[in-house]
């Protein structure tokens, strides 16, 4: 348990595994997500992120990179599903 007067803890700064969470669900979901609740995933992201600063357990910078790395991993797996589904259909 963390109290609202620590400092950010070094040894679990860079990134924000919460967030990187956060946003992999988030960029999943995209895709498939109506205007609403694309809103609610952006809101979601935001609200974890805050919530990590705030509690003193993670820099800002730590939060911004876990959201990159969040939605990177997503996208980087898109790309490789797509290309692994377009050359199984090249080969049948």
């Amino acid at each position: 348990m963390h109290l609202l007067t620590q400092k950010a803890d070094l040894q679990h700064s860079l990134p924000s595994g919460h967030t990187i969470f956060a946003a992999t669900i988030a960029a999943s979901l995209w895709p498939i997500a109506g205007s609403r609740l694309r809103l609610a995933l952006t809101l979601f992201v935001i609200w974890v992120g805050l919530s990590r600063i705030s509690l003193g357990i993670h820099f800002p910078a730590d939060v911004v990179y876990g959201a990159i790395i969040g939605v990177s991993l997503v996208t980087i797996l898109r790309q490789l599903l797509w290309l692994l589904v377009k050359n199984r259909q090249r080969g049948t």
